[in-house]
C-alpha cells in the first residue's frame, strides 16, 4: 500500500479540525483557502512507502497458504489442486490417488466407479432385482416376457398373456 505523507497528514488534520467545523465554516474566504492548501498537498509527489507482507502459513505442506486452503488437512505428498484439495479428475468426491476409476465418475461406495449394469436394461444392478436378465423399469429391472404386467419371476404362466389377479394365467 502506498500512502503520500501529506494523506496521512491531511487525514490527522481533519480529524482533529472536525472538532472546530462550526468555526471553520462560518468564515467563507479562510474555508476556501484551507480547501485549496489542502489540494495542493494532496497533489505534491512525496510519498511514503508502506510495505507488509503477511506471513502465510501452510501446516499440511500441500503449497497451498492455509487462508487458501479448502482442504486443510491433506495428508504428506498427496497432490492437489489450487485449492489445496486432492485431485479428482472425474468430479465424483473420490480422489484420484484412492479412485479405481479417475476418469469415469461414481460412488465412494463403488471405489468411484459407476455401478454397473450386466444385462444393459439400463437399471443398475444395486437397484435391479434381475441383474442377468433384461427386465424394465417398472418392474425393477425384472422382465415381463408375455408383457401381461406380471413379471415372470412372480408369472404361473409367463409364455400366455393371463390376467394379473391370477398371477398371469389366463381365465379358465
Amino acid at each position: 500500500m502506498h500512502f503520500t505523507k501529506n494523506k496521512i497528514l491531511l487525514f490527522f488534520l481533519i480529524a482533529i479540525l472536525g472538532c472546530f467545523s462550526e468555526a471553520y465554516s462560518q468564515n467563507p474566504k479562510q474555508t476556501k483557502k484551507r480547501e485549496a492548501f489542502w489540494r495542493k498537498m494532496g497533489k505534491k509527489k512525496n510519498t511514503l512507502k508502506m510495505h507488509y507482507e503477511a506471513k502465510s502459513y501452510d501446516h499440511d505442506g500441500d503449497g497451498v497458504a492455509d487462508v487458501n486452503d479448502h482442504c486443510p488437512d491433506t495428508p504428506i505428498g498427496k497432490k492437489v489442486n489450487k485449492l489445496g484439495c486432492a485431485i479428482d479428475t472425474d468430479g465424483d468426491g473420490v480422489a484420484d490417488e484412492e479412485d479405481a476409476c479417475p476418469d469415469k465418475s461414481g460412488p465412494r461406495q463403488n471405489l468411484g466407479c459407476p455401478w454397473p449394469d450386466s444385462d444393459g436394461d439400463g437399471i443398475i444392478d444395486i437397484k435391479d432385482d434381475c441383474p442377468d436378465q433384461y427386465g424394465i423399469q417398472r418392474f425393477k429391472g425384472c422382465p415381463d416376457s408375455d408383457k401381461d404386467g406380471v413379471p415372470d419371476r412372480e408369472d404361473k404362466c409367463p409364455d400366455v398373456i393371463g390376467a394379473p389377479w391370477l398371477q398371469g394365467c389366463p381365465e379358465k
